[in-house]
């Protein structure tokens, strides 16, 4: 099942995106139809994007007037009925669920992800639940990891391993957090994709440790 803005033919509700709410209502109904079915979910939530969701068919309270505290109650409410549903159906203890986002906070003009990558950008939220029946050199690899360097580029060997589905001839630029990541790893961050380019590109290193350290950030200027 693929359902994305155009399948609804409905005006964006926030930066270039619908309504949260539309998106986990198809969801839970398609976890309910799935039965006991293989399930392999990728849901993007965009209600926390800037300029925030302030609108949606979900009830959200009156007492919240400020729009990112109606965006941040539209992102727990997504996420409370995707858990729920899962329970429902008995699927919760058995999903592997990975949480995170593309990027931290954005601070306003003054600093900006778009100009300077720091330690703020540089740590989204990335929450990861394991599944029951794993491994015990899985989850003791998964306990270890919660210390180390870890970066969105290691969610695709991760699930690859979890469902032994390796492409061939694919090397990925990530490390599988199924085993233990290497305590001094380099991580490099870039503000831009191959599909996107901005005047202003930038660029951050990073070393690997229990703590977040930036070896260095620029600022590429296309002329």
């Amino acid at each position: 099942m693929r359902v994305v803005a155009e399948d609804k033919n409905l005006p964006p509700l926030n930066d270039f995106a619908i309504d949260d709410g539309l998106i986990i209502n198809d969801l839970v109904s398609f976890i309910r139809r799935s039965g006991d079915r293989p399930l392999f979910v990728v849901a993007y939530f965009n209600a926390l994007h800037d300029p925030y969701q302030a609108q949606s068919i979900l009830p959200i309270p009156s007492d919240l007037k400020e729009r990112r505290a109606k965006a941040s109650f539209i992102l727990e409410e997504v996420h409370r009925r995707l858990f729920n549903a899962l329970r429902e159906m008995d699927r919760f203890d058995d999903s592997f669920v990975i949480i995170t986002g593309d990027h931290g906070l954005n601070l306003g003009p003054s600093i900006s992800r778009l100009t300077h990558i720091d330690r703020v950008a540089l740590k989204p939220v990335f929450l990861l639940k394991p599944s029951q029946g794993m491994t015990e050199e899985r989850a003791r690899a998964l306990l270890t990891n919660k210390d180390r360097l870890i970066a969105n580029i290691d969610i695709a060997p991760t699930i690859a391993e979890l469902v032994g589905a390796r492409p061939l001839d694919l090397d990925y630029a990530g490390v599988s957090l199924l085993t233990e990541v290497p305590s001094e790893r380099f991580v490099f961050a870039i503000n831009t994709p191959e599909w996107r380019r901005w005047p202003e590109e930038s660029l951050a290193v990073i070393k690997g440790g229990i703590s977040l350290h930036v070896v260095g950030s620029c600022s590429v200027f296309l002329i």
